[in-house]
């Protein structure tokens, strides 16, 4: 808007959000924003997250018993077993 709305936008009061440095910095937030990779807390909260959803989502297919599937026997390997289907 800073554009349109002065005659001379960097000595607009807003002339400051025009230099390259600030739109290379909003540039650079924005790239780590899409990328997820802003806090590396994050990552590993979902990861935990996906962790936790993987054993509750088999605790519920053995719940059923109805199903066969490769079943996680170890998280920090990612060993999956693969059972036989039920009878």
């Amino acid at each position: 808007m800073a554009l349109i709305a002065f005659e001379d936008p960097e000595s607009s009061p807003f002339g400051d959000l025009l230099s390259l440095s600030h739109r290379q910095k909003v540039a650079s937030e924005l790239n780590t924003a899409f990328m997820g990779m802003g806090d590396p807390e994050c990552a590993v909260s979902k990861l935990s997250y996906l962790l936790k959803f993987i054993l509750w989502a088999q605790d519920e297919l053995d719940k059923k018993a109805k199903s066969s599937y490769p079943k996680m026997t170890d998280l920090a390997t990612a060993t999956i077993e693969y059972s036989s289907p039920p009878k």
